[in-house]
C-alpha cells in the first residue's frame, strides 16, 4: 500500500474523490488503483479492464474479474498507459456510455494514437444505458458484464464514429473537411507501419460512406447522357476479347487504347509524386481514379498512404513509395517518354497549375474510360443485332462518340485553356505518327 483514495458518498460533495498527498513513492498520474492485484489476473486473463473509479474496480473484482484497474479520480495519464500496455498488448477501457464516459473516451483515443504500434493497441467497451459496470453487474448479473467485454470494438471504430459524429456531410467542403480531420489524427501515428494501416483502412471505410454519393452522381450523369443519345448507356468494363465479328471495326479498335490509358497514368501519378505537397485538393480523386496498369496501381496506394502519414517533401514520400513496394515510382514512371517529358513532372512547379492539371486530367480519364467502355459496348450489341437500320444507328453513335472525343482534343483558341496538358500531350506526341484511319462509309 502506498497511499489511501476515496469516493464520495455525497453526490454534492466538492471532491468526487480524494486522495493521499503526493510523496516521492506516490503520484496519482503515475499508478493505477488495484495496479499490483491485477498484475497475476491480467496474465491469466490476457487482458486487463479499465473502469473509471475505485467502486467500478470493486465491483468488477467482487464479480470474478480480478484484472480491473482504474485512474485515481483523474482522466487516464501517458504514465499511466504506459503501465497498462505493460499488463496487456490491447487493454479494455470499460466506460460508462453517459457523456462524461464517451468524453473520457475521446480523450484516451488522442493519448493513444501516437504511441500505437504493432500488436498494441486499445479497445473500448461502452456500457448501455449509461450504466456503470457495478450498475450493470447488479441488474443484470457478471455474464452480462463478461458479454460487454467480449464485444469491445477497437480504436479504429471509436476514432471513425467520433470524427463521422462532428461531421455533417451534404457539401463537398465539409465531405472534405472530415478527409482532414481523419488525416490529421492518423497522422499523429508514430509507427510507420501501422499508421499505413490506418489510413488503408480509413480509405476504405470512406469509400464505402461515398459509395452511395458516387451512384447517384454517376447515375445522374448517365441519365443525362442518354437523354442526349436517346438510348439507354452502358458503363460496364467492356471485354477481355471483342467477338470476332467485330475485332477488326471502328469500335473494337477505339475501345482498344490500352496504350493512350497507360500514358495519362503515367503523367498523373508523376506529377503526383514529384509535387505531393499540393495534392490536398486532388486527393480524393486520385484515391477514386481509375487504374487499368498494373504496375501503377500500388504506386498511388502508397503515395496515398504517404500522404496519410504527413508526409509531404518529394524525396521523402519517393523513399516511403519505395519502401512499401519496393519499385522507385520516379524512374518507373519516367520510363514513358511523353509523362516524362511533361512541363509540369518536376519538383517545385507551380502548385495552382499542378492541382489545375491533375483535377482536369482525373476527370478526362475517368471520361474516356467511360467512353471507351460504352463503345465496348455499342460493339457487342452491333454483332448481335438484326437489320441494317439497327447496324447504321449503332454505328452513327460510335461515329458521333469517336467526333465528341476528337472535337475536345482539337477545341478552338477560346477552349484551349481546359484542355488538360496531358491531352494534348497525347495529341501532339503520342499519336503524331500514327496512320490516318480511313473514315467508315456513309450509309
Amino acid at each position: 500500500c502506498i497511499a489511501f483514495g476515496a469516493r464520495a458518498l455525497d453526490p454534492a460533495a466538492r471532491a468526487k474523490y480524494l486522495n493521499s498527498p503526493e510523496t516521492e513513492i506516490f503520484s496519482k498520474g503515475r499508478t493505477l488503483y488495484n495496479l499490483g492485484p491485477a498484475r497475476e489476473a491480467a496474465a491469466k486473463a490476457g487482458t486487463v479492464i479499465v473502469a473509471e473509479g475505485y467502486m467500478d474496480v470493486i465491483a468488477l473484482v467482487e464479480a470474478g474479474f480480478a484484472h480491473a484497474v482504474a485512474p485515481l479520480g483523474t482522466a487516464v495519464t501517458e504514465e499511466q498507459l504506459a503501465l497498462l500496455w505493460r499488463l496487456a498488448d490491447e487493454p479494455v477501457i470499460a466506460l460508462d456510455s453517459d457523456e462524461a464516459g464517451l468524453r473520457a473516451a475521446e480523450r484516451l483515443i488522442d493519448l493513444a494514437l501516437p504511441a500505437l504500434a504493432p500488436g498494441r493497441s486499445l479497445r473500448f467497451a461502452l456500457l448501455p444505458g449509461g450504466r456503470d459496470p457495478d450498475d450493470l453487474i447488479r441488474a443484470e448479473g457478471a455474464a452480462a458484464m463478461a458479454r460487454v467485454l467480449a464485444e469491445a470494438r477497437p480504436l479504429i471504430d471509436l476514432l471513425w464514429e467520433r470524427e463521422l459524429a462532428r461531421a455533417q456531410l451534404d457539401t463537398p467542403e465539409r465531405r472534405a473537411e472530415l478527409d482532414r480531420r481523419l488525416r490529421a489524427a492518423v497522422g499523429r501515428i508514430r509507427d510507420p507501419s501501422v499508421r499505413a494501416h490506418y489510413a488503408a483502412e480509413i480509405r476504405a471505410r470512406r469509400a464505402e460512406l461515398f459509395a452511395p454519393l458516387a451512384r447517384r452522381g454517376a447515375g445522374a450523369a448517365r441519365d443525362r447522357s442518354a437523354g442526349r443519345r436517346g438510348r439507354r448507356p452502358h458503363l460496364e468494363a467492356p471485354p477481355a476479347r471483342p467477338l470476332p465479328e467485330t475485332r477488326g471495326s471502328e469500335l473494337a479498335r477505339a475501345a482498344g487504347r490500352g496504350e493512350e490509358a497507360r500514358i495519362r497514368e503515367a503523367a498523373i501519378l508523376l506529377i503526383a509524386c514529384l509535387n505531393p505537397g499540393v495534392l490536398g485538393p486532388v486527393e480524393s480523386a486520385l484515391e477514386e481514379m481509375t487504374i487499368r496498369t498494373r504496375d501503377y496501381a500500388p504506386l498511388r496506394d502508397a503515395l496515398l498512404a504517404a500522404l496519410a502519414e504527413g508526409l509531404g517533401g518529394p524525396a521523402e514520400v519517393r523513399a516511403a513509395i519505395r519502401e512499401r513496394t519496393g519499385v522507385d515510382p520516379v524512374e518507373l514512371l519516367s520510363r514513358v517518354r511523353q509523362a516524362r517529358a511533361h512541363p509540369l513532372a518536376r519538383a517545385g512547379a507551380p502548385a495552382g497549375r499542378v492541382v489545375e492539371v491533375l483535377a482536369e486530367a482525373i476527370s478526362r480519364h475517368e471520361a474516356v474510360l467511360a467512353f471507351e467502355a460504352e463503345l465496348a459496348e455499342a460493339a457487342r450489341e452491333l454483332a448481335e443485332a438484326e437489320g441494317e437500320d439497327w447496324t447504321w444507328r449503332i454505328r452513327q453513335a460510335g461515329l458521333q462518340l469517336l467526333k465528341t472525343a476528337r472535337d475536345a482534343a482539337l477545341a478552338g483558341e477560346d477552349e484551349k485553356e481546359t484542355v488538360s496538358e496531358i491531352q494534348r500531350m497525347l495529341e501532339k506526341e503520342a499519336y503524331r505518327h500514327k496512320k490516318r484511319r480511313r473514315p467508315l462509309p456513309n450509309p
